[in-house]
C-alpha cells in the first residue's frame, strides 16, 4: 500500500512524451501547433492535471490523518512537542499541519460530492464560509462547490480561492438564507456569477483615472497561487493619486509590493463599515498573511526569496512569551547579543516576536519584542 502512491506518480512520467522527439520552438515562433505537437500538447496537460489532483488529494488525506494523530497524541512518548514531531518525522511545518488539519473535512466532503479535489487557497475560502454560516455551512459550501465550475465555464472565466471570497461575502447572511435547496442553488450560481461578470473600466471620462492593477492576492509561495482579480473601479484623479501615495507608504511599511486597486480594496471595506483609519488597512493587510492561533497569536512562514532554501517562521504572542520548560533565567531581547560588542544596552521590552531560521543543515531561534524585531526577520504584511 505505501508503495502505490509513488508507483502511481511514476507511472504518470512514463505517460509524457518522449523529450528528445519534442520539437524546440524559438521563443519569438507563434506559428500554429503542428497535428503531434497538438498531441503531445495534450497528453502532457494531462498529465500535469492528474499529478496536480494527486497531490491536492494527497494534502486532505494527511490533513485527515493528522487530525487522528493529534487527537490521539501519539507523539506523547516521542519527547517532542507536536510541532516538532511532525516537522523532524514528516517534513511538515506546523503552519501546514494545522491549515491541512482544518481544512481536511470540507476538502474531503468536497471531492466526495463533486469528484474534484479544490486546491489550499480555495479551501481556506470555502472552510472560512463554512465556519461564518454554522449550522448549514457545510451544506453551502458543497453547493457552492458544486455549482462554481460550471458558472465560471459559463462566464468563461477563471475560478480562484479570491472569486470563492467574493462570493461567499455576497450571499444572504445565515439567518437570511432560503431553506429550499434549489433556491439555495439559484442563489449560489447568481453569487458567483456576479462575481465573475463584474463590470470593468474601458476608457475613463477626462478627470478621472481608471483603478485596475493587478495585485498581490496574498499567495503563500506553496504551488498553488491564484491568479490576480482586477479590481476596476472609475475615481477622481485626486483619489487616484491619494492611493498611489498609499500605496507607495505601504509598500515600504510592509516590503509588499502593492497597487492602488490592493489600497482601494481596503479603503471600500473599512468605509463599508464606518472606519477609516490607515492602521486598519495596514492590520488588512497583515491578516492575509498571518496564520491565527486565536486572537492574541499569529504565525507566519516565508522565504527571504522565492529561490531561498531558508525557510523564516515568526510566532506574534501578544501577550509575550515564556521561557520554554527546563530555562530558570527569562527569555531576552536577541538584540542583547550584540550587547557583549557594545552595540545595544539590555532591552527589558516584552518579548512578543519569537523568529526560526530554518536551513539545510542547522536552525536558530532568536527572540524580539516589537521595537527591535529587525527588517530581515519582520514577516511578509507586517507594519515594520
Amino acid at each position: 500500500m505505501t508503495a502505490s502512491p509513488s508507483i502511481h506518480v511514476r507511472g504518470l512520467v512514463q505517460q509524457l512524451p518522449d523529450l528528445d522527439k519534442v520539437r524546440e520552438v524559438a521563443e519569438t515562433d507563434d506559428s500554429p501547433l503542428t497535428a503531434d505537437e497538438l498531441q503531445q500538447k495534450d497528453t502532457t496537460d494531462a498529465v500535469i492535471r492528474s499529478a496536480q489532483e494527486s497531490g491536492q488529494a494527497a494534502i486532505w488525506v494527511i490533513g485527515a490523518a493528522l487530525r487522528i494523530f493529534a487527537k490521539g497524541r501519539f507523539h506523547r512518548q516521542s519527547g517532542l512537542t507536536y510541532d516538532e514531531h511532525v516537522q523532524q518525522e514528516y517534513g511538515i511545518s506546523p503552519a501546514h499541519s494545522y491549515r491541512w488539519r482544518d481544512g481536511a473535512p470540507t476538502a474531503l466532503a468536497i471531492a466526495s460530492a463533486t469528484g474534484k479535489t479544490p486546491i489550499e487557497g480555495q479551501v481556506r475560502e470555502l472552510r472560512k464560509g463554512e465556519k461564518a454560516h454554522g449550522e448549514r455551512g457545510r451544506d453551502l459550501v458543497l453547493e457552492l462547490a458544486r455549482q462554481a465550475p460550471a458558472v465560471a465555464e459559463q462566464a468563461g472565466a477563471k475560478l480562484t480561492a479570491k472569486v470563492y471570497e467574493r462570493a461567499i461575502a455576497a450571499l444572504p447572511k445565515p439567518e437570511e438564507m432560503p431553506a429550499d435547496p434549489e433556491t439555495v442553488a439559484k442563489v449560489v450560481r447568481e453569487s458567483v456569477l456576479n462575481v465573475l461578470t463584474a463590470p470593468t473600466t474601458d476608457g475613463a471620462a477626462p478627470g478621472v483615472s481608471p483603478i485596475g492593477e493587478t495585485g498581490n492576492d496574498g499567495a503563500e509561495g506553496e504551488g498553488n497561487a491564484e491568479a490576480p482579480v482586477r479590481l476596476s473601479v472609475t475615481v477622481p484623479a485626486a483619489v487616484a493619486d491619494t492611493l498611489k501615495q498609499w500605496a507607495e507608504k505601504l509598500n515600504t511599511g510592509h516590503r509588499l509590493e502593492l497597487g492602488q486597486a490592493d489600497v482601494l480594496t481596503h479603503v471600500a471595506e473599512l468605509a463599508a463599515a464606518d472606519e477609516h483609519a490607515f492602521s486598519l488597512i495596514s492590520e488588512r493587510i497583515e491578516q492575509q498573511h498571518a496564520e491565527h492561533w486565536g486572537r492574541e497569536v499569529q504565525r507566519f512562514e516565508w522565504r527571504p526569496n522565492p529561490r531561498s532554501k531558508t525557510v523564516l517562521r515568526a510566532e506574534r504572542r501578544r501577550k509575550g512569551h515564556s521561557a520554554p520548560k527546563g530555562h530558570d533565567e527569562p527569555l531576552m531581547c536577541a538584540t542583547q547579543l550584540a550587547q557583549a560588542n557594545g552595540e545595544t544596552a539590555a532591552c527589558e521590552g516584552e518579548l512578543v516576536w519569537k523568529v526560526e531560521k530554518i536551513e539545510r543543515t542547522k536552525a536558530s531561534t532568536a527572540y524580539y519584542c516589537a521595537g527591535h524585531l529587525p527588517a530581515g526577520s519582520t514577516p511578509p504584511g507586517v507594519w515594520n
